[in-house]
């Protein structure tokens, strides 16, 4: 499977009313997840949030919107790929 967005685009969060408390509207993509057999995920910025989340791709839409922060370099995102995701 392959990701439909990169590293420091800006994107779309779309609202889960009733399973989410997370508030819709425009975040950045601050790094690609390893897909594990299930939906591609991100870990993104919201601007209306100082916490990052960690959302599907499904969750997210194409934005206008223009990044408020750097874009962040995407061989960043490859630091990561050698530590191990412990899953429950």
């Amino acid at each position: 499977m392959q990701h439909k967005f990169t590293v420091g685009e800006m994107v779309e969060l779309i609202s889960a009313p009733g399973l989410s408390n997370r508030p819709a509207g425009p975040c950045r993509i601050v790094m690609r997840l390893p897909y594990e057999g299930r939906r591609l995920q991100y870990r993104i910025q919201s601007l209306r949030e100082a916490t990052q989340r960690v959302v599907e791709e499904d969750d997210l839409r194409r934005s206008d919107a223009k990044s408020e922060s750097p874009r962040v370099d995407a061989s960043e995102e490859s630091l990561f790929r050698s530590i191990p995701i412990a899953r429950r």
